[in-house]
């Protein structure tokens, strides 16, 4: 799991997680460019929940990366045309 705002002790019982678990996850901190990472709880069958960080790699995902970037702000409002720019690295399959 990552971020989930609004997460509470009513939402944790419907995903079958406990209330330090819900707590959890509305705690965790979301990713953003300048970390570079996102907090998760990872649920492992049989084995319980664990806290862990997934890093954002340009090189290794570049398409997680590129979405990321996005800011309509500085790239305009036409994502597409956005993603375009990045058609050759990150080899979208446009149909």
């Amino acid at each position: 799991y990552q971020y989930v705002e609004g997460m509470n002790e009513q939402w944790g019982k419907r995903l079958g997680l406990s209330s330090d678990e819900a707590e959890l996850i509305d705690d965790l901190q979301k990713g953003n460019l300048a970390d570079g990472f996102s907090e998760v709880l990872l649920r492992v069958d049989d084995e319980g929940c664990y806290p862990g960080r997934v890093r954002m790699d340009h090189d290794q995902n570049p398409r997680e990366a590129v979405a990321l970037m996005y800011d309509p702000s500085k790239h305009g409002e036409d994502y597409q045309e956005y993603l375009r720019q990045y058609d050759e690295t990150c080899q979208w399959r446009w149909s």
